[in-house]
């Protein structure tokens, strides 16, 4: 995990309730192939480790991914869309001129899932 990834999972767990920090911790970590899909579901809740499970894209359209979040019923889909946009809302907030252009890509999501 590099420092930037370390930080973005920090201010993302800040800002979401503190049962949902340790899910909000690892949102990326499958994703990006820092936590192995073994053991994880050891650190987490099974309604978490679901919610881990749609909060990782695994090839689908990035439009298709958020039409999944947002499809996702019950307390998991509450929770991975809780953290989505406290994701979303971080890397709003980070973005610099060499990403300028997934801005409106972040936006739609927002607005989406919201």
């Amino acid at each position: 995990m590099t420092k930037a990834e370390h930080d973005h999972a920090l201010a993302v767990a800040a800002a979401v309730p503190p049962r949902l920090r340790r899910l909000a911790f690892l949102h990326d970590s499958i994703e990006d192939g820092w936590l192995g899909t073994i053991g994880g579901a050891d650190l987490l809740s099974d309604a978490q480790w679901h919610a881990l499970q749609l909060l990782t894209r695994r090839g689908e359209s990035y439009e298709k991914y958020i039409e999944n979040l947002q499809a996702a019923e019950g307390y998991v889909g509450e929770i991975a869309r809780t953290v989505k946009v406290a994701d979303l809302t971080h890397n709003l907030s980070r973005l610099d001129a060499s990403h300028e252009s997934l801005r409106p890509r972040y936006e739609r999501a927002l607005e989406v899932l919201s």
